[in-house]
């Protein structure tokens, strides 16, 4: 199949650039913020967050056995608290696993409560997910967010999530080396007041990464910490500033790894951080570092010049050949119609330099809000398996949100 996405998921539509729309299913009215991994066999799983006609939200998921060329019908991840779900992401291991994860919670008069971090996992060639394993303490009372999931070079599984309270914000870490079945906590970053960590790993060794985005009294910031036992401990002293440009951006950072190499791309903006908007990204950058994550010294543009001046929720991702890829939303304004999904890719070298973004659907409303029916999400997907680039993306022009799929051939 070519970079047009090719055949249609069941019982779906076609995007209007195309790619088949897979989330569509009876139980919602529309489906956002969307995720995906794809396994050593082209087994690919995506999630969303689906809204339901009470205005709750879950957690939505299908397969395909096929690499994408065909799609299951959507099913339900339930959490364990019966409560709703949210921030749903994927990883997949070697071993064939894919695990999925999110953050399951009641709605308070004020604030959420009864709130737990969940991971549950579909064995190989298996078409749905298991029963979810708690990864917080069930003993504790925090307020949890954005978990983020990945596998390392030992087999371990890898959770990252804020964990809150009126009088703490940690970083914190959720290891499992039973596929799974049992996490184990530590802290990644208990001194700082921060959010939104990543976690990434290389292919060989026991050094792992999670980068964020920290807060100081009059500015954000991105950091990497790191840890030399495959996630067990994160020393204080293993910390790095990616960036302290007064722009940045309240929005995910990603990284990816390799041998000495580390990339973390993050997003600026001149938007003020609110709850009820996404940033306006006025470019995208990358950080490199050559030595394990010790320093950032180059820094690098991903965004098009040529393209509309405005982007969100990038995503990268790396080839085995070096080559890296990006996704995002692009625009000219908030609410524009004419908006747009991109993909990009920079040839290896140690010199990132992106060629002209290919479109990957258009039209799209490029909307900034986060409480509208045609919200874009908090994030998208992004996976490379082999010669082939995988990525989901919420369509809003049909008046509502629906996840579609696009694979590309590389």
């Amino acid at each position: 199949m070519g970079a047009q996405g090719g055949m249609g998921a069941q019982g779906g539509m076609g995007a209007q650039g195309g790619n088949p729309i897979i989330s569509l299913t009876a139980e919602s009215y529309f489906e956002s913020e969307a995720h995906l991994a794809v396994d050593p066999s082209g087994r690919v799983a995506a999630a969303w967050i689906g809204v339901d006609f009470n205005g709750e939200p879950f957690i939505g998921y299908a397969f395909s056995a096929d690499q994408g060329d065909s799609w299951g019908p959507p099913q339900t991840a339930l959490s364990p608290n019966g409560g709703p779900g949210a921030d749903p992401v994927l990883a997949a291991d070697e071993q064939g696993n894919i695990y999925l994860t999110w953050v399951g919670f009641y709605y308070g008069a004020d604030e959420p409560y009864d709130m737990h971090i969940y991971v549950a996992r579909a064995k190989p060639g298996e078409l749905s997910f298991g029963s979810p394993v708690e990864v917080t303490d069930p003993n504790e009372d925090f307020r949890y967010d954005k978990p983020w999931i990945t596998t390392t070079a030992q087999g371990s599984v890898l959770v990252t999530y804020a964990r809150e309270s009126d009088f703490e914000f940690t970083i914190m870490a959720g290891r499992s080396v039973d596929s799974g079945a049992s996490y184990q906590r530590s802290p990644v970053a208990p001194d700082v007041f921060a959010n939104l960590a990543f976690p990434c790993a290389p292919s060989k060794g026991n050094r792992v990464y999670a980068t964020f985005v920290s807060f100081t009294i009059d500015q954000m910031l991105i950091e990497l910490r790191y840890s030399d036992d495959d996630g067990v401990t994160w020393p204080l002293g293993n910390q790095t500033i990616v960036s302290s440009y007064p722009d940045v951006a309240y929005t995910d950072p990603n990284c990816v790894a390799e041998g000495n190499d580390v990339w973390v791309s993050y997003g600026l903006t001149n938007d003020v951080p609110d709850g009820e908007n996404s940033a306006k990204l006025s470019a995208i950058r990358i950080g490199h570092s050559s030595d394990s994550g010790l320093s950032f010294p180059s820094t690098f543009n991903a965004h098009d010049f040529n393209a509309p001046p405005l982007n969100m929720l990038p995503q990268i991702a790396r080839h085995e050949s070096g080559d890296m890829h990006v996704v995002y939303f692009n625009g000219n304004y908030n609410e524009d119609p004419a908006g747009s999904y991109r993909r990009a890719r920079a040839p290896a070298g140690t010199q990132l330099s992106f060629e002209p973004a290919v479109v990957v659907e258009s039209p799209l409303l490029f909307l900034s809000q986060r409480s509208h029916q045609q919200w874009l999400g908090d994030y998208v997907g992004l996976a490379i398996r082999g010669n082939r680039l995988f990525t989901v993306y919420p369509v809003n022009t049909s008046g509502m949100s629906h996840v579609a799929f696009h694979r590309a051939e590389l």
